[in-house]
């Protein structure tokens, strides 16, 4: 990776359109945020990586939601709206529900019109996952639960909600999409079950996530913070 950006590669070029993100394929980051590698991650970033991607390993999940990620506009990925959305509204239970999930990040309320996919041409009311500037840590930043804690906002605020799409993804037949981008239905039925909190999403995940986290160590070249 060193050689090709030493060389000039286009650390932003995109490639063959992946499932119509921003109309304009993935992107190196985009990669390596999804495989989880640290160091390619940091290597990009410091060389002038767009940061868009920093978000996606959560707002990959609104693929399968009728919320818009924002495609076409300059932000895709990084933000997520609907016209009926009360952005204000879904920050304020955010916050209320589980502060320490939005660490190491800023969230804003935007105003943004797709050009293409969900709610194109039309004004969705929006929130932008920030992770630019002084505010960013990049190790407290947990993309998939402050999207996690999004949906759950959502379903606080709007418990009839048509939240999940229904439609074949990835060629799996008989599922929803979402369950497909997670492995499994836990994360839906944790959002729509009024009872379940921050908490509970944290019992389901954790042991995976600490066994994940050991498993890697030994292929880590620059270690972690």
């Amino acid at each position: 990776m060193r050689l090709l950006l030493d060389k000039g590669a286009d650390l932003n070029q995109r490639g063959a359109v992946d499932r119509d993100l921003s109309q304009g394929g993935t992107a190196a980051l985009h990669v390596a945020a999804i495989h989880a590698n640290t160091a390619v991650l940091e290597l990009l970033l410091d060389r002038g990586a767009d940061p868009m991607a920093r978000a996606y390993a959560g707002t990959v999940m609104l693929e399968g939601t009728t919320f818009s990620e924002g495609r076409g506009t300059t932000r895709p990925l990084e933000l997520f709206g609907a016209p009926d959305m009360d952005a204000r509204a879904v920050m304020k239970e955010m916050n209320a529900l589980a502060p320490r999930w939005l660490d190491g990040c800023r969230l804003r309320e935007c105003w943004f019109e797709p050009t293409f996919h969900k709610h194109v041409g039309q004004l969705c009311h929006g929130v932008q996952i920030h992770t630019e500037g002084p505010h960013y840590e990049h190790y407290a930043f947990k993309p998939w639960r402050i999207q996690a804690l999004a949906f759950k906002a959502i379903r606080r605020l709007y418990p009839d909600y048509p939240l999940w799409r229904d439609f074949v993804y990835e060629y799996e037949h008989g599922r929803p999409p979402i369950d497909v981008i997670n492995g499994g239905p836990a994360l839906r039925e944790w959002v729509d079950d009024a009872s379940a909190m921050p908490g509970d999403l944290d019992a389901l995940a954790l042991a995976d996530e600490q066994a994940w986290l050991e498993e890697r160590k030994q292929y880590l070249r620059y270690g972690t913070a």
